[in-house]
């Protein structure tokens, strides 16, 4: 099942890992946005995925991506539109108590279990991970940062995707920020994970663009049907 990732023998970590890094100091390469790529507002389900199983649900509703996944599975939902340099925004809400999550988006996806991971918690901290054939990898720690709200605040998140210059911004702030070269290509997705047993995490999305990225590294990328 494409929209599922179980976590497997590799842990997630979202036990929040007292690797917190503090300072987020600041970006190393400045990315400009670019063209309008795609806008979703979730009026309609569009050509998103959906489903509704007991452990994992993907739906739109009432204007909002709902997602909705029991413990050691990623979620996610993917737009089918191939890009290369991207920057993308997106409204987030968590809507369960528990805070050992993950959300957020997804760029250069080639399903929910490969691409990069542009990642908030509950707890108000910020990671970015690759996933692919050796599980889920961290490019960038679990970061605390003053800039993401943590509960049941919404939250914009940003994540950077130009050559190989990766990057997470929350309500406009630089959280983190990681290079790899792993990924050149893909979809873009909104995810929602959580590790704690017995637990269930459950996000609205709202608001979503893509716009090309711009800077001195990389082209405009141009859109094409997966």
């Amino acid at each position: 099942m494409r929209a599922v990732r179980r976590i497997g023998r590799i842990a997630f970590a979202l036990v929040m890992l007292t690797l917190f890094a503090g300072c987020n100091g600041k970006p190393t390469r400045e990315v400009f946005v670019g063209e309008l790529l795609a806008a979703d507002d979730f009026d309609s389900a569009g050509r998103w995925d959906q489903m509704t199983l007991p452990d994992i649900v993907l739906d739109v509703r009432g204007g909002m991506m709902h997602i909705e996944a029991d413990s050691r599975i990623y979620a996610a939902t993917l737009d089918y539109q191939t890009q290369t340099d991207v920057v993308i925004d997106v409204d987030a809400r968590l809507l369960s108590e528990d805070d050992s999550n993950g959300f957020g988006i997804m760029c250069r996806a080639a399903s929910a279990s490969t691409g990069y991971y542009f990642l908030i918690g509950g707890d108000g901290s910020g990671t970015i991970r690759r996933g692919g054939s050796r599980g889920v990898e961290a490019l960038a720690a679990w970061t605390r940062a003053d800039s993401v709200m943590p509960g049941a605040a919404r939250n914009r998140i940003r994540a950077v995707c130009d050559g190989d210059y990766l990057a997470l911004y929350v309500n406009g702030e630089f959280v983190a920020e990681a290079r790899d070269t792993l990924y050149s290509r893909g979809y873009s997705g909104l995810v929602a994970v959580t590790t704690r047993p017995d637990q269930r995490v459950e996000v609205d999305f709202d608001l979503l663009r893509i716009y090309a990225a711009q800077s001195p590294h990389t082209p405009i990328s141009t859109p094409t049907r997966g």
